[in-house]
């Protein structure tokens, strides 16, 4: 019955994949079939608008052609207007609305008609202010109104003979219902559109808008069983989205290929009956009743037990096969079972002959056999041990197993061996060697097997001869102990007559090896003042000879003075350490006046040399020089000087762009709300350029004072070089000679600070010559194939800036790049040293040449890119919001107020929070309510607060898909640079302009092409603020 049964399922299952085969590959191929059909219909809709935009465009070639219409454009008499275009005139050409426009593209006069009440109605507003914002006189098509979508045809009036037109007319109509209606009867289809934009379209609309509006191509989707739509985008005049038209029809094609596969299935489940039944009555006769004969006799040899018995079964298909089979599996399990019996017996033998105890235990650890051996020694019968404990023969086993028969079962008795100690049966204790694994059986541990041999005798004779050898060994003590003494004696004396010899050696050695490791100098001398030692280092500082200087008096070779000039004796220093009897020294302004007439810092101390008795008999003078040292905390207060400086242009900076933020936000919305005064216009944009060059200024004041990392952008700096030149040079007597090579490698650079050193070495330039004179910059490529300086071999840029001053003096230019090092009567000393660590920073280096009377050129020397050019010139709109939801924190009033009024009037809907915690709330908030926010803008810094730094670290962790930018006036924190690395995807430094803003925000929000990545990019460089 299994057999049948499964039969009868493989013909279902067969049945099931031929109609899910036949629903995949024919219906597939219907609804392909439906889907053509639409795509044609949509075609026809789309030329049926054509073909109403081509009938508006022969109406207005008539009208434009008509001479009365040149009469008119000359003369502007509306009257005239009013008695050519009557009512009835639109009504019955279909049209709504005609407008005249001159060349300059003002309207001269416009009329427009509602066709259902047929009577004059004010044109709409939206209409005449497309006409005013765009130039629509040459273009046929659609454009959408706020009172909805018109067909547009305009054609030029040109009067015969003229070239040039005079003027344009528009003609259009709405693409309302009622013409939608008439164009679904011209096609025999069911047209509609909708605004593509509009918020309350449909729901299949809403659904299918985005995919639209991605690819631009038609989708066809089915409504119901009954009905199929197809969609398509519909572009206005200036080829952007306008409407989406919807094209419904019935689904007989697919509804014709449903009712065929239905039949088809009722057959093929008709024809699986039939043939079902006749394969259930041969299987019945042909293999059913033989299994069970098989079964039959398989089942008497299992109840009989025995595998001498055989299977009786003739034929020689395959169950006859089987049955052969099985007898010989009986004959081969006999023969087996034989073999065993055997092997059992060699192993009785085996077992019970040995001369060492064997024995099995089960996992409780309880005896289940033994061998004759072991009845021998223990003498036990086999009954006697047989079902006892293994620990009541071996207590010793304990110890290793201290948790019972538990290590039985893991590895804890597997192959130990050990010593243990049992008493006999009469009394006798015996000492066993014992070794113990543990049994398998089917896999699975079933007891443990021992070994055990009599290893009495053995010990008893170790034992015996570690007495004799302990005996020994004391004899052999006790002769070694009498001659040690000897020798110790001997040795000791011999030791203190070679140490009497050496010492006095030892010592003048000691005392030389350490005054040549003292790095100090050190000068020993006696009561007398004349110099007995000296060490070497003593004797560099005096720049003599240690042997000229021995026996000399001190005060002569080591002349002192203090800080006031005032001379020092050595010797009396000395005198006055002997008659005190105790160390003196001077560590502040001490002075010694070397060979060579230089004067180094020094410390002096001189202490008493006292003899045995505490009596003073001599002194030893110490002289360190403390040059080095003063250097080096001269160094660290320029440092922490420098320090100060950077803490301060960072605070100020921070502060001032945060203003300037202001500033350029209140400038921005002011040009927005002016519109028809070009000359307010005029001002604004200066006052904005005035703001960026304060913008720049603080950036430079930041990198001058602190340094910070480069943000780079591979970039074509000619315009940098150029411009920076000039504007330096402006209101100065000296004259710019710009020398650039046309095709100059771009380089990846921070502009802002190539900038800052271009502006400094023009500037020393200029005042190097105070009289005026041609200041020659150069830029031009060239390849350095040997190491200089940092620059390793490669192309590189070199931009050289050449004077016609006096020139530099040598032993000033080894020192111009030094911090604080200046020869100008008002210099900090600063302006070099920045520029130097700025190129060091953009793995370049900067030489300098300089001739007295000629003149001085500083030449740098940056990398050249491999990368393509960023692209940055292009001019940016202005992008609208899509009333997307934008966070905004920041800590300054001003700026959350400029930034959410901008960006509410672009279309965006803005929430403010003041400092991190405040703006975490808001953003969990808006996300628990399912209304999370497009993106997120955080201040970088909150004084007294969380910073965007921690609140970006908890809203990344939390929502790892946030849209985040970072902005702030510190535009040298790291995080600026390594934006992407802090969970942000912008970087937005302050100051900034509220279109950079827009401009910004629409990338992050809106990245669907390439150029838009790459301006991302741009921003996050700081390719719109350099």
């Amino acid at each position: 019955m299994k057999t049948l049964g499964a039969i009868a399922i493989s013909c279902l299952l067969m049945t099931c994949l031929l109609f899910i085969s036949s629903q995949m590959i024919v219906m597939e191929g219907f609804s392909k079939l439906e889907e053509n059909a639409m795509q044609q219909n949509i075609e026809r809709a789309e030329n049926a608008i054509a073909g109403e935009i081509r009938k508006l465009d022969a109406i207005a070639y008539t009208w434009a052609s008509a001479e009365e219409t040149n009469t008119f454009l000359e003369t502007r008499d509306h009257v005239y207007f009013q008695s050519a275009f009557p009512d009835e005139k639109f009504t019955g050409s279909n049209i709504n609305i005609i407008l005249f426009v001159d060349h300059e593209n003002e309207i001269i006069n416009h009329k427009y008609i509602n066709l259902d009440y047929g009577h004059v109605m004010p044109t709409p507003r939206s209409l005449l202010s497309q006409l005013a914002e765009n130039d629509i006189t040459a273009e046929n098509g659609i454009l959408v109104l706020g009172s909805g979508p018109m067909l547009i045809a305009t054609r030029p009036i040109i009067r015969s003979g003229q070239e040039e037109p005079s003027g344009t007319i528009i003609v259009g109509r709405y693409l309302d219902q009622a013409e939608m209606g008439v164009l679904s009867r011209q096609t025999e289809l069911q047209l509609s559109v909708y605004e593509s934009y509009q918020q309350n379209n449909p729901d299949d609309i809403q659904q299918i808008r985005p995919r639209l509006l991605s690819d631009r191509s038609e989708i066809v989707n089915p409504i119901d069983e009954n009905t199929v739509a197809g969609y398509t985008i519909l572009s206005d005049l200036h080829g952007n989205p306008g409407l989406i038209m919807k094209v419904e029809m019935p689904r007989d094609i697919f509804q014709n290929g449903q009712s065929a596969i239905q039949f088809s299935l009722l057959a093929l489940v008709i024809l699986g009956i039939i043939s079902g039944a006749v394969t259930m009555g041969i299987m019945e006769r042909m293999v059913l009743d033989p299994l069970s004969r098989l079964k039959t006799g398989i089942r008497s040899i299992r109840d009989g037990q025995s595998v001498s018995s055989r299977i009786d079964f003739t034929g020689d298909d395959e169950i006859a096969q089987v049955a052969s089979g099985v007898n010989r599996m009986l004959d081969s399990l006999e023969r087996s079972q034989n073999l065993l019996k055997q092997s059992e017996e060699r192993f009785r033998h085996l077992f019970n002959d040995a001369h060492d105890i064997f024995f099995t235990t089960d996992t409780n650890g309880m005896i289940t056999s033994t061998n004759r051996m072991a009845e021998t020694l223990t003498g036990y019968t086999k009954t006697e041990l047989i079902e006892r404990e293994l620990s009541e023969f071996f207590p010793d086993i304990s110890d290793q197993t201290p948790n019972g028969a538990e290590p039985i079962q893991t590895n804890a008795m597997n192959n130990q061996s050990f010593e243990t100690r049992i008493t006999t049966k009469t009394g006798k204790e015996l000492i066993l060697d014992l070794h113990i694994q543990q049994r398998y059986s089917e896999g699975r541990i079933c007891g443990l097997f021992g070994i055990a041999r009599d290893i009495t005798e053995k010990r008893a004779a170790e034992e015996e001869l570690a007495r004799y050898q302990n005996h020994l060994e004391d004899l052999v003590r006790e002769r070694t102990t009498e001659l040690s003494l000897i020798n110790v004696n001997l040795t000791s004396e011999i030791e203190r007559r070679r140490a009497a010899e050496q010492a006095g050696a030892a010592e003048r050695e000691r005392l030389s090896v350490t005054l040549s490791s003292i790095t100090d100098g050190v000068i020993a001398t006696d009561t007398r003042s004349r110099i007995s030692l000296i060490n070497k280092p003593a004797a560099d500082l005096i720049g003599r000879s240690k042997d000229d200087l021995t026996g000399m008096d001190i005060g002569l070779v080591l002349p002192m003075q203090g800080g006031d000039g005032d001379a020092l004796s050595a010797d009396k220093l000395a005198s006055e350490a002997i008659a005190k009897n105790a160390p003196i020294m001077i560590s502040r302004d001490l002075y010694l006046e070397k060979a060579d007439s230089l004067i180094c810092p020094i410390e002096f101390s001189a202490a008493p040399i006292r003899d045995c008795k505490g009596a003073a008999i001599g002194s030893v003078c110490v002289i360190r020089d403390i040059g080095e040292r003063r250097r080096h905390e001269d160094e660290m207060i320029r440092i922490e000087k420098l320090e100060s400086i950077g803490l301060l242009a960072g605070g100020i900076a921070h502060d001032f762009n945060n203003i300037l933020t202001a500033i350029t936000g209140n400038l921005m919305i002011a040009r927005m709300e002016i519109t028809d005064n070009p000359a307010a216009i005029d001002r604004i944009e200066r006052a904005e350029t005035a703001a960026l060059r304060a913008r720049d200024m603080t950036r430079q004041l930041v990198t001058f004072a602190k340094g910070g990392s480069p943000v780079k952008e591979t970039a074509d700096i000619r315009d940098l070089i150029k411009e920076t030149t000039l504007f330096v040079l402006q209101g100065t007597a000296s004259r710019a000679e710009i020398l650039i090579e046309p095709d100059l490698w771009t380089a990846d650079v921070d502009c802002g600070q190539i900038g800052q050193v271009i502006s400094n070495l023009v500037i020393n330039a200029n005042q190097a010559m105070p009289d005026g004179g041609i200041i020659t910059v150069n830029a031009k490529n060239c390849t350095i194939k040997e190491d200089m300086g940092t620059c390793i071999p490669g192309d590189y840029l070199c931009i050289s800036v050449h004077d016609q001053g006096c020139g530099i003096s040598q032993n000033d230019l080894t020192r111009i790049f030094d911090p604080y090092f200046t020869t100008k009567q008002n210099g900090n000393g600063l302006g070099l040293a920045s520029c130097l660590s700025i190129i060091k920073k953009h793995g370049g280096t900067i030489d300098v040449v300089s001739k007295p009377d000629i003149g001085t050129t500083f030449s740098i020397y940056l990398p050249a890119s491999k990368k393509a050019l960023s692209c940055r010139t292009c001019e940016l709109t202005i992008p609208c919001g899509r009333d997307q939801s934008i966070l905004i924190m920041d800590d300054d009033e001003a700026i959350l107020e400029i930034a959410s009024v901008i960006l509410t009037q672009q279309g965006y809907t803005v929430t403010t929070a003041t400092d991190g915690d405040e703006a975490i709330c808001l953003y969990r908030e808006a996300k628990k309510n399912g209304k999370s926010f497009d993106a997120v803008i955080m201040d970088l810094t909150i004084p007294g607060g969380m910073g965007g730094r921690e609140a970006m670290a908890i809203l990344y962790r939390e929502d790892p898909s946030i849209k985040a930018i970072v902005s702030s006036g510190y535009s040298e924190d790291p995080v600026m640079s390594a934006y992407r690395e802090h969970g942000y995807c912008a970087v937005l430094p302050k100051p900034y302009r509220g279109r950079d803003l827009l401009s910004l925000l629409d990338t992050v929000l809106n990245p669907l092409q390439d150029e838009n990545s790459a301006l991302a990019d741009s921003f996050a460089q700081g390719s719109f603020f350099t």
